[in-house]
């Protein structure tokens, strides 16, 4: 395997200036540099604009390797999203640090690298606590039989609680932060502690899904601690909506509405707010094919004088103060979920009144379908 150090021999300079060759800097073919395991997974999208920075500015930062015994080819260590960019952008060689073959320190450069992202997702971020704290316990003699004792002995909130302080404790003793320090930098145990709760409580099977069709909840930290707190069951079912549903401006949905579509919005729900919220679910994963078909069907079952259109309604369809109520009730309704969204995204109101907010969100997002006609408009008599 070619092998191609940087020319790195030191000059002499006229000002005396210190410098000198680093021979660990070397360049290596991009198709022999393999992945291993990742605690962040590649993003396709920051790949592509990677890709394109490459090809017209070159590289910037070195990517680290390192050489795993048994094998003949390099091992990446660091920058996972500069070689698969490299490689989308045809570039054969890229500048690299050989570093460590040991497990810990590997983790440890992957999570140094990474922990202060600025895209940084809540849930990647939970994982390079975790793999932190872990590395250390480890190298402590602790294993994850300590946390389980101590989830059995004191609860799940116990032991996050002193995991959370643990986990600063640690970052401590590997960075030297104080405690004004670690919050400074957005580790308070507050923090930490809802970081260790994602990781604890989400499935990667579950987070994966999100991935895959790259939904905002990734981003909402407040929204996947809330899916966090719900029964096994119902985390499945409400992904299940997060990732094939959209609303009924083609966004993607909140939290909050796919509950409501998922059925589990609210356990009293009385029977009619069940069915419509089953049947905006189904309408929803509809092609638009199925919906014009679906609405064919419905277009003889509207009682009098109700009824479909094509495009916008027509001008007699409704009286202007018929459409002027109409839109002054949708903006209303637009502004209490926005309004609702927000105090629940501040955990202004906490506990099980934050979740009953959530609640009242999706049912406001149905009155608002309903009003709307679903997306379509609903014509009447004057």
């Amino acid at each position: 395997m070619a092998q191609h150090l940087i020319d790195a021999a030191p000059a002499t300079p006229a000002d005396g200036l210190h410098q000198e060759a680093l021979p660990d800097f070397i360049l290596v073919r991009t198709d022999e540099v393999d992945e291993d395991e990742r605690l962040r997974p590649v993003d396709p999208v920051r790949v592509q604009g990677l890709a394109a920075t490459l090809r017209k500015d070159g590289q910037d930062t070195p990517i680290q390797v390192c050489r795993l015994p048994g094998r003949n080819r390099w091992t990446l260590v660091t920058g996972a999203h500069r070689r698969a960019a490299a490689e989308l952008a045809g570039i054969e060689y890229l500048r690299a640090e050989v570093v460590s073959q040991e497990r810990n320190s590997r983790r440890l450069r992957e999570i140094r690298e990474n922990l202060f992202a600025p895209d940084l997702l809540p849930i990647d971020r939970a994982a390079f606590v975790a793999e932190l704290v872990q590395i250390k316990r480890a190298q402590a003699g602790l294993t994850e039989e300590n946390y389980r004792d101590t989830q059995a002995r004191y609860g799940l909130k116990r032991a996050l609680q002193y995991e959370a302080a643990e986990t600063l404790d640690t970052m401590s003793g590997v960075y030297g932060w104080s405690r004004e320090v670690a919050a400074d930098l957005g580790f308070a145990d507050r923090t930490v502690r809802r970081d260790l709760e994602l990781y604890r409580g989400l499935p990667a099977s579950l987070v994966e899904r999100l991935r895959a069709v790259r939904h905002p909840i990734l981003s909402n930290a407040s929204q996947l601690r809330a899916l966090v707190k719900l029964p096994p069951a119902e985390r499945e079912a409400i992904v299940d909506q997060l990732v094939t549903a959209v609303d009924g401006k083609g966004k993607p949905l909140t939290l909050a509405l796919a509950r409501a579509l998922a059925g589990s919005g609210s356990p009293s729900a009385d029977p009619e707010t069940k069915r419509l919220s089953a049947f905006i679910g189904a309408f929803a994963r509809m092609s638009l094919a199925e919906r014009k078909g679906a609405l064919a069907q419905l277009a003889g079952m509207l009682p009098s004088p109700f009824r479909l259109t094509e495009g916008e309604p027509a001008a007699s369809a409704f009286s202007s103060e018929h459409v002027r109520y109409r839109e002054e009730a949708l903006a209303a309704l637009d502004s209490a979920r926005t309004l609702i969204d927000g105090l629940v995204e501040d955990e202004v109101v906490p506990g099980e009144r934050g979740v009953a907010l959530e609640h009242v969100a999706a049912e406001l997002q149905l009155t608002r379908f309903t009003i709307a006609g679903n997306g379509f408009p609903l014509g009447g008599a004057a």
